[in-house]
């Protein structure tokens, strides 16, 4: 909780969210991707999306961007290093071992962010 508030995502976050995803969707499509890039930018599009929407009150902060940047860029390059060696399926990456890794990584994003923004002085109550 923040601020004595729960974090709910309003309707036009899952708006956002979900309309993002088919525009990932359909730009892999049009671009021929196969399969496994396609889960790949699907997959970084929502997981990315979820983190700027949960710590929105944080981008006032330079230091939320500076510290966004680099994290986007070792996901970047863990995912392609991973896609290189992960098995496939028939469509792709398994979505469930995808959509698990997708709950610890954001988490550990948002905690990188909002300790970077606060210092680690702030606490959540």
């Amino acid at each position: 909780m923040l601020d004595g508030k729960e974090k709910d995502f309003t309707l036009w976050e899952w708006v956002i969210l979900f309309g993002l995803a088919a525009v990932a969707v359909t730009v892999t499509e049009i671009m021929g991707l196969s399969n496994k890039w396609e889960d790949v930018v699907v997959f970084t599009v929502a997981l990315f999306t979820v983190v700027l929407l949960a710590l929105h009150e944080l981008w006032r902060h330079p230091a939320f961007w500076r510290t966004l940047l680099p994290i986007f860029a070792m996901h970047i390059v863990g995912f392609a290093l991973l896609a290189q060696v992960l098995p496939l399926g028939r469509f792709g990456f398994p979505k469930l071992p995808l959509v698990a890794a997708m709950l610890p990584e954001g988490v550990l994003i948002g905690a990188v962010l909002w300790k970077k923004v606060h210092g680690g002085t702030h606490t959540i109550e």
